[in-house]
This record gives structure tokens, C-alpha cells and sequence, in this order.
């Protein structure tokens, strides 16, 4: 049996559909299917979790796993078919899948963006399991903090503070938005840096553009490491600020609709080593419980 067919945490044997490991019982992923370059309405850095199952890859909604929205890109697109551990990707014509026409997994060409498939035993399992000790406790005991707050000021400082401690990022914003006349605005609620200190918006700008790109996202946590992506593929606040790493966590309503977020960035290279695929399971647990108390004390406005 493949090695990549046992659980990336206790390497116990899964089944094909599996997405829990019958063993631990921890969440699966054999792989991350990540946006390299731009493509559609996804920035770099977008990533997709791949389980041990087939996908496809297309323009319509209704008929793939994996939606490009792009014109060049055909209604089914790509078939991702998964084997023994590994994805095989195709090329899908007349709504059939070409075993001839093999794609290379690393360099996957689709509308005018690129994807790549990276896999999880790809990455030391060591290092991952050391960020993980050190990301969950935050996540957990900030959002156990959260629900004992009577102030949305003070948990929307909280979260910023868990954010920035545990993406180990620079300055970090608190934001809640706002429909006014047909238009999404943003209102800056709470700013903060590495040392836990209130700042303003004028003391680091933030990229708007990025920003555009999580409020289209449906409450995606969308990360990008701007410093492996070419300048050319980048926003001009993104080189303008030097900005080397963003990140951002969407806090939904009971709905599923976006009404708060939290930014982060840095223009330094220290985080840039870390092993960061259990940033997202933490920051996405750590959302839902701040974004749950916000709606509970009205909405997350101060």
C-alpha cells in the first residue's frame, strides 16, 4: 500500500471517500490543490482541500468540485482522479475524461492562472505537528476568552491579537462591513501590531485589492505569500507596501453571510518558514466562536 494512503496523522489505512480517519477521527487531506498564479475570481495562494476522491474542474457551478469562473475555461474542464495516493489530472473532452491527455500535476494550466497540486506527506509531518501545538491552544483559549466578554470592542482586539500571534504577522485589523446605497464599505473597528498596541489604518496601509478579494470569496480564509509570487501577478498596494504576507479571516452570521473580518499582513520574511496548513483549521475555528459572540452581543459593531 502507498504510504499516502494511510492517515497523514496516525497512518492508519483510509478508504477512498474517507474525509475523517476511522482511527483518530481527525479531518483528512491528502493534498491541497493551490492557485499559483490568478485564475477566474481566485487570488494566489487560494488553496482547495483534496481528499481521497475524484474531482473535477470547470466553469459551471453545478457540475464540478472545483468552479473557474473564466470564460476560456470549459463548463468541465479537468478531471482530478485519484489513486493509490496520488491524483492523476486529465483533461476532460466532450464531457469525458482523456487518460491520453495527462496534465503534469505541478504546472496545471487552466484559463490564464496556474494550479499545482501539493501533497501533505510532502511536508514534514514534524514541523507541521509543531505548529499545530502551537496554533490550536491560541485559538481555543482566545475564543473561550471571547465568550466570557461583555465588550464587542474588546473581543474584536482579542481576535486580532490571536490572528496576529498565531500567523506570527506584523499589524492586524479588525473590520465589520457595511451596505450603504448598493455598495459594500468597510469600517476599521480595531488596529493592532505584534505587541499587542492599538494603531490606525494610516500606520499601515492595508491592500484594498486583497481586500475585494476575500468579500467575493464566501467567507473563504484566503492567505497569499506574496513574496513567491512574480510582481507582475501582484496589486500595486501589494508592491507599494512591500507586503510580503497576507491573510484573512472571514466572520459569517448565522446566515453564512459575511458581515465582520480580520486582516493581517507583514512586510518581513520571519514567518515565511513556518509550516502554515494548520493556520486555516485553527483560524476558521477561532472565527466561527468570535464571529458567533459578536452576533450574540448584536452584530460585532463596538
Amino acid at each position: 500500500m502507498s504510504k499516502r494512503n494511510g492517515c497523514f496523522y496516525c497512518g492508519a489505512a483510509l478508504e477512498k471517500e474517507s474525509e475523517l480517519c476511522p482511527a483518530c477521527g481527525q479531518e483528512l487531506r491528502i493534498a491541497l490543490l493551490v492557485c499559483v498564479y490568478p485564475t477566474g475570481q481566485h487570488p494566489a495562494g487560494t488553496q482547495w482541500p483534496l481528499y481521497p476522491r475524484d474531482y473535477t474542474i470547470g466553469r459551471d457551478p453545478s457540475a464540478n468540485d472545483i468552479v473557474i469562473n473564466d470564460l476560456s475555461v470549459s463548463r468541465k474542464h479537468l478531471l482530478l482522479r485519484y489513486k493509490d495516493g496520488f491524483f492523476q489530472v486529465n483533461y476532460i473532452v466532450d464531457n469525458k475524461p482523456k487518460p491520453e491527455l495527462k496534465v503534469d500535476a505541478q504546472q496545471i494550466t487552466i484559463g490564464n492562472g496556474r494550479l499545482r497540486i501539493q501533497y501533505l506527506n510532502d511536508i514534514d509531518v514534524e514541523e507541521y505537528r509543531e505548529e499545530a501545538t502551537r496554533v490550536f491552544p491560541v485559538a481555543l483559549s482566545t475564543a473561550n476568552l471571547a465568550h466570557k466578554m461583555d465588550s464587542a470592542a474588546d473581543i474584536q482586539r482579542l481576535a486580532v491579537d490571536a490572528v496576529l500571534a498565531i500567523t506570527e504577522m506584523d499589524s492586524g485589523y479588525f473590520m465589520t462591513i457595511k451596505p450603504v446605497g448598493g455598495e459594500i464599505q468597510l469600517e476599521v473597528n480595531a488596529g493592532r501590531n505584534a505587541d499587542m498596541e492599538d494603531i490606525a489604518v494610516e500606520d499601515s496601509p492595508v491592500s484594498l485589492s486583497f481586500l475585494e478579494k476575500v468579500i467575493g470569496s464566501k467567507g473563504e480564509i484566503i492567505h497569499m505569500d506574496a513574496e513567491n509570487i512574480p510582481a507582475k501577478h501582484l496589486s500595486r498596494s501589494i508592491v507599494k507596501f512591500n507586503l510580503k504576507r497576507i491573510l484573512c479571516v472571514p466572520l459569517l452570521d448565522h446566515t453564512g453571510q459575511l458581515f465582520a473580518l480580520i486582516y493581517v499582513d507583514t512586510n518581513t520574511l520571519k514567518s515565511l518558514h513556518k509550516s502554515t496548513l494548520c493556520w486555516k483549521p485553527a483560524l476558521r475555528m477561532l472565527g466561527d466562536l468570535v464571529a458567533v459572540r459578536l452576533q450574540q452581543l448584536g452584530g460585532g459593531q463596538a
